[in-house]
């Protein structure tokens, strides 16, 4: 069942990158609890949700699609009652901060890394190598984070202190990610998600080797009680982020030994699918990429 499920998520995944924002049809938006006054929302083609609730309202981790709005609303409503004060973005692509465009103009605070509000501020392109470019049109004014931070901040809500803690060029030159201290939640963004081999936004500041360093990231803030909600895929334990990082180190460490043993020559992507599969990444772009990071290749993204 598992399987079905992440293979649906990488089927849906492809369907959206292949869609404008503005192409979102309202569709099925899933509830589950997390731990305590801690729950998330599932929309396969759109970043999962992070929802804290108690008496001060609602802060949600994400924001979907703005056409999302109304039935993330429906949702959040058989939570408990009150309005969203806070809207974090955990970075800046459209499936996981659209819905700024409809949360910000009915008073919530956006809250960002500074590299988001600047991307969000101008025309974006994402671009994945042999799969389709998405152009990001540049946001309206309230759609911008309106309170920003460099390498870390906390906010405090619902009795709750809220880390956000920035991660250098992993999934992107944009990331965040969100711990929910008292909970023990931890919200990754897309710098660790679960449909198999991970985007990297190479045009948009992101490397593979800044992901290995965001998973190790994420576990120094996880015990063994953490719950996990990725950017993609089910709430999840600290191990699965365990055995991202070692797919991702052993890729790294065989590109490495095959180059010397080749002396430069052509590498076979199934370097990556015998250890990483699935997802709607192709194993040969995601093996050249890393080859350029290693400064075994010079050629640009095709």
């Amino acid at each position: 069942m598992m399987k079905h499920f992440m293979n649906a998520i990488a089927t849906l995944l492809i369907v959206s990158w292949g869609l404008s924002a503005g192409a979102q049809n309202l569709v099925n938006i899933g509830l589950s609890p997390v731990r305590g006054p801690v729950h998330v929302l599932y929309e396969m083609r759109s970043g999962n949700i992070g929802v804290l609730h108690g008496s001060d309202g609602f802060l949600i981790i994400d924001s979907q699609y703005e056409t999302h709005y109304q039935r993330i609303m429906d949702r959040l409503e058989e939570v408990g009652e009150g309005k969203v004060v806070y809207a974090l973005n955990t970075h800046f692509h459209f499936d996981h901060a659209d819905g700024n465009k409809a949360f910000g103009p009915k008073g919530t605070t956006i809250v960002a890394h500074k590299n988001t509000r600047a991307r969000l501020m101008a025309d974006q392109l994402i671009e994945i190598p042999e799969l389709n470019v998405t152009e990001q049109e540049r946001y309206p004014k309230g759609a911008w984070p309106n309170v920003t931070f460099s390498d870390s901040m906390q906010l405090h809500f619902n009795g709750e202190t809220i880390s956000l803690i920035h991660v250098r060029n992993a999934h992107t030159d944009t990331d965040m990610i969100v711990k929910l201290e008292n909970a023990n939640v931890i919200h990754t963004g897309d710098v660790f998600v679960r449909y198999g081999v991970p985007f990297v936004d190479e045009k948009n500041g992101g490397s593979v080797l800044g992901m290995i360093k965001a998973q190790e990231t994420i576990l120094s803030l996880c015990d063994d009680q953490t719950i996990v909600i990725p950017g993609h895929g089910l709430v999840c334990k600290p191990d699965e982020v365990q055995d991202l990082k070692a797919k991702l180190e052993k890729i790294v460490e065989t590109v490495r030994s095959e180059h010397a043993l080749k002396k430069g020559g052509e590498l076979d992507p199934s370097i990556v699918t015998e250890t990483l599969s699935g997802g709607f990444i192709k194993p040969g772009p995601f093996l050249k990429q890393i080859q350029r990071e290693l400064g075994f290749l010079s050629d640009s993204i095709k």
